[in-house]
């Protein structure tokens, strides 16, 4: 049994409906729906662990960010994960299946070894931020895959349809960049950084809002920790007197 002055970490295997939790001080694993409601409700019961409670999921692509808001709003500690790395870890410790149980006892182990780093809570201006950047991002995918159909129909009414939707999400395009700027603006934080990048020719409001929600690093690390973050930093692959390939990842 975990005593109690040791930190609890507990796995979290995160997919579009559902959440897969373990907890090491029970050895119990319970599942349950990623709602809203459902996230709000197993954060209010972690709350009420005596000790320190560390929550650790992989990075999904955007479904661990309900359980994140939760537990955050509720001051639990959380660390989102590399998934490449958790599943190295397993092969490392001999866990060659994959299912959704046993990902969330992996996770909970990976976090007791590894002892990730938690997530800093961000305020509502840098949510809000972020998701401005997240959605200008999949308008201009949504644009592009339009502009593509437009070149590829033969039929009037068709290419007026896709005219339509076209100009729409142009507009609405158009009505996020004047909204990252105004962001900008009253971002009291990052202001000195603002100042710096909106320096140099050919940086505007989009490439600042996109540094500042993407890559917050910047700024507090050195160009080497930077660029091994961002993954253009050639990584060694020596051994003995074998000089192998420098590869980036």
């Amino acid at each position: 049994m975990t005593q109690r002055n040791e930190t609890c970490f507990v796995g979290v295997d995160v997919s579009e409906t559902k959440l897969d939790v373990y907890r090491p001080d029970t050895k119990k694993l319970s599942q349950t729906d990623n709602t809203q409601e459902d996230t709000q409700e197993l954060a209010k019961k972690l709350k009420r662990k005596r000790q320190r409670t560390i929550v650790v999921m992989e990075a999904t692509g955007g479904y661990e960010k309900m359980l994140l808001h939760q537990l955050q709003q509720l001051g639990i500690d959380t660390a989102v994960v590399n998934p490449r790395r958790v599943r190295d870890f397993a092969k490392g410790i001999g866990i060659d299946a994959k299912t959704d149980s046993i990902d969330a006892a992996v996770i909970s182990r990976y976090g007791q070894v590894v002892q990730p780093a938690p997530v800093a809570c961000k305020s509502d201006h840098e949510k809000k931020h972020r998701a401005l950047v997240d959605r200008r991002n999949q308008l201009l995918g949504l644009i592009n895959q339009e502009k593509n159909r437009l070149k590829q129909t033969w039929d009037e009414d068709a290419k007026e349809s896709i005219r339509v939707v076209l100009e729409c999400w142009k507009k609405q395009l158009k009505q996020i960049d004047s909204d990252l700027a105004k962001m900008l603006k009253v971002d009291e934080v990052n202001q000195r950084f603002i100042e710096i990048l909106g320096s140099i020719k050919c940086v505007g409001s989009v490439l600042i809002s996109t540094l500042i929600t993407s890559l917050p690093e910047l700024g507090k690390l050195n160009r080497e920790q930077i660029a091994k973050l961002v993954g253009v930093a050639p990584i060694n692959r020596d051994s003995g007197s074998k000089s192998g390939k420098r590869f980036i990842g």
